[in-house]
């Protein structure tokens, strides 16, 4: 009895655990510089897709605490996948950044909220041909007490 205990205590705390990783599809396709997150079968998602396109999602992009979260590269159909290891993607209110770049096309960089199930959703990436301009980045002349008061403008004030 005590066996079969152990066992499943072991078994339960491990579940947790696989279910953090978050799968998110998506597809670049020739469109107007935007992105949108679709249900599967969108019909833009019969479009001809974009090889070769490579794709970031980030975590908090506008702050200091800005990390990749996740990466990929189109395959030959335009298709990629995102596997976001980060605790809380999907089901956190939190804002993303999604990132796309290729050769011989305008970039395309968007905010994005993640669907709560990546289950049956698609995001689609329109690219228009041109060229790339270099991608925002957050200033980084904020001090820590400067991004805190935009949460909470009392900060730092004296009494």
């Amino acid at each position: 009895m005590r066996f079969a205990a152990a066992a499943f205590l072991v078994l339960a705390s491990g579940l947790p655990l696989a279910g953090c990783a978050y799968q998110l599809d998506g597809k670049v396709v020739d469109g107007f510089g935007a992105l949108r997150v679709a249900r599967a079968g969108d019909p833009e998602e019969r479009k001809g897709g974009i090889p070769g396109a490579q794709v970031e999602l980030i975590r908090d992009g506008g702050t200091m605490n800005r990390a990749v979260a996740a990466r990929a590269t189109t395959g030959p159909d335009g298709r990629f996948v995102l596997d976001v290891q980060g605790f809380g993607a999907g089901w956190m209110e939190e804002t993303w950044q999604l990132r796309v770049r290729r050769s011989g096309y305008e970039n395309v960089e968007s905010e994005v909220q993640l669907p709560g199930s990546p289950s049956g959703r698609v995001v689609i990436v329109g690219m228009r041909r041109g060229r790339a301009a270099p991608f925002h980045e957050p200033e980084t002349t904020k001090s820590i007490i400067d991004e805190a008061k935009a949460w909470d403008p009392t900060i730092g004030s004296k009494p």
